[in-house]
């Protein structure tokens, strides 16, 4: 789903019709990832919240909610397949499109960083990273992460995600390899910020409960 919704954001590269049925399939893998995880939402009531458990869940429920915002606007916005559908808002569809698509990106990230430890573990399971001294992969990650700092200012998408441009500017004439480069940059940056917040609220839990 990371990958395609690497693809799908490259709305201008790819073209329309490629966008809206990547759209499409993202939408129903999302539904399949909840169906999947639905006793995830039985727990939410269930036990105490932890720093890290309220970011864990905040995270998530933030996700889901941009996600929903994105595919009924993404709805409005596509006459030619939902035709059918009489209700049009276009632009109040079209800004929470340009908001909601950059909120998911971004909590994309969040997410795939709170699942960090699995990743990792299956890698290593898999005898991926074994040959990989810790701190090597500490510095490459450092280092995209602050590239991907750069691409997430040049990409505006904090202007996207508080809307304080109201058009999305696209270079028509760029590589679909250069964003994809950007963009998977911005993707590490908020894995790894989210990864290490989760670890630092873990260690303040435990510092509290010595």
């Amino acid at each position: 789903m990371a990958v395609l919704l690497l693809f799908e954001m490259a709305y201008h590269l790819i073209g329309e019709y490629v966008h809206k049925w990547l759209g499409i399939i993202l939408a129903i893998l999302f539904v399949l990832h909840h169906v999947m995880n639905w006793k995830w939402y039985k727990s939410i009531f269930r036990g105490k919240y932890s720093p890290a458990r309220t970011f864990w869940t905040a995270a998530n429920l933030l996700l889901t909610v941009s996600v929903i915002g994105m595919v009924l606007s993404g709805i409005m916005l596509a006459r030619d397949i939902f035709g059918f559908i009489p209700f049009r808002a276009d632009s109040f569809a079209r800004l929470l499109h340009l908001s909601s698509t950059a909120w998911r990106f971004i909590l994309i990230g969040v997410h795939i960083g709170l699942h960090g430890r699995i990743i990792t573990n299956q890698m290593q399971r898999h005898q991926l990273l074994n040959r990989v001294p810790q701190n090597a992969m500490r510095c490459v990650v450092a280092g995209i992460s602050l590239y991907g700092l750069y691409a997430f200012c040049h990409r505006e998408f904090g202007a996207r995600m508080f809307l304080t441009i109201q058009f999305a500017f696209l270079d028509f004439n760029e590589s679909l390899m250069n964003f994809v480069r950007d963009h998977t940059a911005v993707m590490i940056l908020c894995a790894a910020v989210s990864r290490y917040l989760l670890t630092l609220l873990a260690l303040r839990k435990k510092k509290f409960a010595k």
